[in-house]
């Protein structure tokens, strides 16, 4: 007999290990940009009519990452996240997700 998994998850269930930026085109920062240390906000949405994930994310620009590097869209974005639940051997549960920038939305300077 199966049983049933009653615990529900919240956000406070998890820790950003990491948030990779790469683009082929920055030949300079080939191994991209960890931006994990400015996410402001990151909502990650699932369809009924896409097989697919897709997510809104949002940092704060406070080291300048936007002079250096020209976000156009095709920019690859990985995000790696630890859950407390479910260990593994090594004592986490590691869980990414890839996504490719389609749009971006808002870019502002103050």
């Amino acid at each position: 007999m199966l049983e049933e998994y009653s615990k529900s998850a919240t956000p406070y269930d998890f820790t950003i290990e990491s948030i990779i930026i790469t683009a082929n085109r920055w030949e300079f920062a080939s191994e991209g940009i960890d931006i994990k240390n400015v996410c402001a906000e990151i909502n990650l949405f699932e369809h009924l009519d896409k097989p697919y994930l897709t997510a809104n994310l949002t940092f704060l620009d406070n080291a300048n990452i936007g002079d250096n590097y020209q976000f156009t869209g095709t920019e690859r974005v990985q995000i790696t996240l630890i859950s407390s639940d479910e260990r593994d051997d090594a004592g986490k549960n590691t869980i990414v997700k890839r996504f490719i920038v389609d749009t971006v939305v808002n870019a502002a300077k103050i």
